[in-house]
C-alpha cells in the first residue's frame, strides 16, 4: 500500500516537470492503475490479523488518504489543462504535505509491527529456552489431550512472524524503489534543481542544473548557494531566505508567481531564469528546493518580436508607428513640464530614385542603411530617429528650443549626406533636404507639428534641395 500510495505523488511530480501537456495526460492515466492497486491492498491488509493498535493507525492512513486523492487528481487536471499556477498550488501546498504525513504514518505502522514482531518472537524464544518447562508442558499437554493445540499456536506465531518479517523486506524494497525513482525524476528533469540547507548550502544539483549554471555537481555540492548569484544579489538573499523560511504566503506566492531571478554561470554570465521554489522539513532540519528554468532564448525572441514591432525591419531604426508614439509621449511630457520642449525635424533623400533606378534596389537599401548610420551618429542618444518609409527619416531633438542648434546639427546632416558613399564599387551622391519645427505651444499636437515640418520640408526641396528650412513663426526666436 504504501509503495502505491508514493507511486501517485511519484506520478505527479514526472507531470509537473514534463513540459508537453499531452504526455502529461497519459502519466496521469497511470494513477487511475495505481488508485486500482491501493484499494485491492489495502483491503487484503484489512483481511490480516492486525493488533488494535496496527488497526487505529491504519485507520488514521485510510482517512488521510481518502483526502489527499481528490487533491491529487485536481493538481492533476490543472496540469493538464496547462494551468501550473494552481497546480503549483495544490501540490506543494497540499498534495505533498499530505503524502509525506501519510508516509510517516506508514513508517510508524512499520514499526508499530516491527514491535509486535519483536515481542512474539521473545516470547516464543522465551518458552523455547524454558526445556524442562516445556517438557513438563508437553507431557500434560499430551496427557490432556491439547499438544495439538499447542502445536498449532508455535506454527500460527512462526507463520505470523514470516508475514511480518516479509512485510519488513517489502516495506524496505518499496523505499529502495522509490528513492530510486525519485533520483531519476530528478537526474532526468528538464528543469534545474538545486535545493539548499537552512545554511544556504548547496545539497543537490541535478544535471540540468550543472548544464545551466556550467558547474559540475562535485564542484558545487556543500558550496553556498551564492556562488550561482551576480553579485549584487548576494548580500540580499540571506534575508529573503530567512523571511521565505518563517513565512508560508511568501512560498505560495513563489509557487503562484513563478517570479524571474538572474542566475551567474561558472563563466560569470549572467542569465534570467524562471523559478518556482518551495520548502521541506526533514525530522527538525529545513530545506529549500528552487525549480529553476533558463528562459535567455524566451526573452531574446520577446525582443526581437517587440524590435520586430517598433523598429523597420531594414534601417533598425523606428518605424513610422513607434516614432509617432514616442512624438506623442514626448508632447505629454512637454505639457507636464513646459520647460522641456522639443525639435522635429523631417528629412528626404535628394536624387535617391535615381540611384535606385541606375543601381537597383539591393544598392538603394545599403544606401539607406549608410545613411541611418550617419543619423545615428549626428545626435545624442537621448534623441529619437525613425524612418518614416521609403527614402523618409524624421528626428526628434529633446529638450532642444534654439533655432541655431537645431540648424547645426542639421547641417552637419547635409554635410555628411552629401560626402559621396561607397557602396559595392560605386560611388554615389545624394542630397538631403530637411523641414524644422518647435514645440513651444503647448497646444500643438502631433499633426500640427507634422503639419509645420513637412511644410518647410518642401520648401527646403523649391530652395534646390540639400538645405534646411525652420518654421517662420518660430524663426524669429532664434
Amino acid at each position: 500500500m504504501m509503495r502505491f500510495a508514493r507511486e501517485r505523488s511519484i506520478i505527479l511530480l514526472e507531470m509537473y516537470i514534463e513540459p508537453d501537456v499531452f504526455e502529461r495526460y497519459n502519466i496521469k492515466q497511470r494513477m487511475t492503475g495505481e488508485a486500482i492497486n491501493f484499494v485491492s491492498a489495502r483491503s487484503d491488509y484489512e483481511k490480516t490479523n492486525i493488533s488494535p493498535e496496527e488497526k487505529l493507525l491504519f485507520d488514521e492512513i485510510t482517512e488521510i488518504v481518502s483526502i489527499t486523492a481528490p487533491v491529487q487528481v485536481e493538481a492533476a487536471e490543472f496540469m493538464i489543462a496547462d494551468d501550473m499556477n494552481k497546480a503549483n498550488d495544490l501540490l506543494f501546498g497540499d498534495a505533498l504535505p499530505n503524502q509525506a504525513l501519510i508516509m510517516k504514518k506508514y513508517n510508524d505502522l512499520l514499526r508499530l509491527v516491527e514491535i509486535e514482531t519483536d515481542k512474539e518472537v521473545s516470547n516464543m524464544k522465551s518458552l523455547l529456552d524454558e526445556n524442562n518447562i516445556n517438557i513438563l508442558l508437553l507431557i500434560l499437554l499430551v496427557i490432556s489431550g491439547t499438544f495439538i493445540s499447542f502445536l498449532l499456536i508455535i506454527i500460527h506465531s512462526k507463520k505470523r512472524e514470516r508475514e511480518l518479517q516479509q512485510l519488513v523486506n517489502e516495506r524496505t524494497n518499496d523505499l529502495e524503489k522509490a528513492h530510486m525513482r525519485t533520483n531519476s525524476l530528478v537526474e532526468n528533469a528538464s528543469d534545474g534543481i538545486i535545493s539548499i540547507d537552512q545554511k544556504q548550502n548547496i545539497v543537490t544539483f541535478n544535471p540540468a542544473a550543472e548544464k545551466m549554471f556550467q558547474y559540475s555537481a562535485s564542484e558545487i555540492l556543500s558550496k553556498p548557494l551564492a556562488i550561482l548569484l551576480p553579485e549584487k544579489s548576494r548580500g540580499s538573499h540571506p534575508a529573503l531566505v530567512e523571511g521565505f523560511s518563517r513565512d508560508d504566503t511568501t512560498q505560495a506566492r513563489m509557487m503562484d508567481s513563478r517570479p524571474e531571478v538572474l542566475g551567474q554561470r561558472k563563466d560569470g554570465t549572467v542569465f534570467p531564469a524562471e523559478v518556482s521554489i518551495s520548502k521541506s522539513r526533514l525530522g527538525n532540519e529545513l530545506f529549500f528546493t528552487a525549480f529553476l528554468r533558463d528562459v535567455t532564448e524566451k526573452r531574446e525572441t520577446e525582443e526581437k518580436i517587440r524590435k520586430l514591432a517598433m523598429c523597420d525591419s531594414l534601417t533598425g531604426l523606428y518605424n513610422r508607428h513607434h516614432f509617432e508614439v514616442r512624438l506623442s509621449e514626448s508632447i505629454k511630457y512637454h505639457n507636464r513640464f513646459p520647460d522641456q520642449a522639443f525639435c522635429l525635424m523631417l528629412l528626404d533623400l535628394d536624387l535617391f530614385k535615381q540611384v535606385n533606378d541606375t543601381y537597383g534596389h539591393i544598392i538603394g537599401d545599403k544606401l539607406l542603411k549608410e545613411v541611418a548610420e550617419v543619423l545615428l551618429h549626428s545626435v545624442r542618444e537621448i534623441d529619437d530617429i525613425g524612418r518614416l518609409g521609403g527614402d523618409e527619416f524624421a528626428i526628434l531633438l529633446q529638450g532642444v528650443t534654439q533655432p541655431n542648434y537645431a540648424t547645426k546639427i542639421a547641417e552637419k546632416i547635409i554635410n555628411k549626406i552629401s560626402t559621396p558613399f561607397l557602396i559595392e564599387g560605386h560611388e554615389i551622391k545624394i542630397g538631403v533636404s530637411i523641414g524644422i519645427t518647435f514645440r513651444e505651444n503647448l497646444d500643438l499636437g502631433s499633426e500640427d507639428l507634422i503639419k509645420q515640418a513637412d511644410s518647410m520640408l518642401y520648401s527646403s526641396k523649391g530652395a534646390g534641395k540639400n538645405t534646411c528650412r525652420i518654421f517662420q513663426n518660430l524663426k524669429s526666436k532664434g
